[in-house]
């Protein structure tokens, strides 16, 4: 399964967040979550500790957060694969998945 990156007019929403998280000296753990995007995009199960689905989101399709340290990934299931979303802190955890989850739907909402 392909593992895509979600666009914004042609921005690509994971931006901001790697640059944050480059300044933070978090790039190693940054990069072991993506890893286990990966797993889990080859069919690979995981635990819960890692990788699971976010419920109750609203939204027609599956929601993920990848997890590794503090750092967060979130992601969506697509037919083309799985789109990662952004990123985020374990602190910051409520208030992004609002946000991402918004940017989902509206994604959704205009998707042909």
């Amino acid at each position: 399964m392909k593992v895509l990156d979600l666009q914004v007019d042609g921005k690509r929403l994971l931006e901001d967040f790697e640059q944050e998280i480059e300044k933070n000296g978090k790039l190693n753990v940054y990069a072991s979550a993506l890893k286990i995007i990966e797993h889990s995009a080859n069919g690979f199960r995981l635990p819960k500790t890692k990788f699971r689905p976010i419920q109750d989101t609203g939204l027609k399709c599956k929601f993920y957060e990848a997890k590794k340290d503090d750092v967060r990934v979130y992601l969506f299931q697509d037919p083309q694969g799985r789109v990662i979303v952004c990123g985020g802190l374990k602190g910051n955890q409520k208030k992004d998945l609002k946000k991402y989850i918004a940017i989902v739907k509206d994604y959704l909402k205009h998707k042909p």
